[in-house]
């Protein structure tokens, strides 16, 4: 019996030395870098920055940018991640409106001096002139009628 239990515990240990040993090797990747406005270079504050991997299963890390507009990135497999920033009404969201950044990372590489430069974003003011009021006359089943504005990006409305 105390061979069996002495030829099992070295088995979980070869096991778990083996385990160990292929996570060291891999090790965790990190992409670094800076979120800049694409026209004045200055830095941009406080920006949500997402490494995304397509795949199954889909895989993101976020993090937001310093006041310097530095942001990293840490403990990321190795893989292809598209970096997109979302930096609030004053940018384009380029997740939804523009090409993200692609990053390919091997195990344990670090990608440092990525730069993002986000493109500003305009405010559209939308005026209806409804001179008939047929906004504020009723449907047949007594709703109010709805006015929908649609915007067209490269990913749809």
């Amino acid at each position: 019996m105390l061979m069996i239990f002495r030829a099992v515990a070295k088995y979980f240990l070869t096991l778990l030395l083996a385990v160990s040993a292929a996570i060291c090797q891999t090790g965790t990747a990190s992409i670094s870098g800076k979120v800049l406005d694409a026209k004045t270079l200055k830095p941009v504050p406080a920006a949500l920055v997402m490494a995304i991997q397509s795949g199954t299963p889909p895989f993101s890390k976020n993090t937001k940018t310093g006041a310097d507009g530095a942001f990293q990135i840490q403990a990321l497999p190795a893989g292809k991640f598209s970096v997109c920033v979302q930096a609030g009404d004053g940018y384009i969201d380029d997740c939804q409106w523009a090409t993200p950044a692609m990053v390919t990372l091997a195990a344990g590489q670090a990608v440092t001096g990525t730069s993002i430069r986000l493109t500003a974003a305009s405010i559209l003011t939308v005026q209806v002139q409804d001179a008939q009021k047929v906004l504020t006359q009723k449907t047949k089943d007594g709703r109010r009628p709805e006015l929908t504005l649609g915007v067209w990006g490269p990913k749809g409305i």
